[in-house]
């Protein structure tokens, strides 16, 4: 009988909120601003520190304020 494939996991991302956010280099708004995620953009969660998410921003971790975002697939 045939294998069935493997289920591969949803990949953990956020979606930028209608004001779209800012990206910092830390989990605080006293770090770095990095850039600016445009309201609808999305990005991949690689970590979270309380109400900050780790994020891939142009190949390179960047912080974004999880209230300012929705998140899918992370917890």
């Amino acid at each position: 009988s045939p294998i069935p494939p493997t289920a591969i996991p949803p990949t953990p991302h956020i979606v930028a909120g209608a004001d779209g956010v800012n990206v910092r280099d830390g989990p605080d708004i006293t770090y770095t601003r990095l850039g600016y995620l445009d309201p609808g953009a999305q990005a991949e969660v690689t970590g979270r520190d309380g109400d900050w998410w780790q994020i891939l921003y142009n190949d390179a971790p960047g912080w974004v304020f999880a209230e300012l975002v929705t998140a899918f697939n992370a917890e």
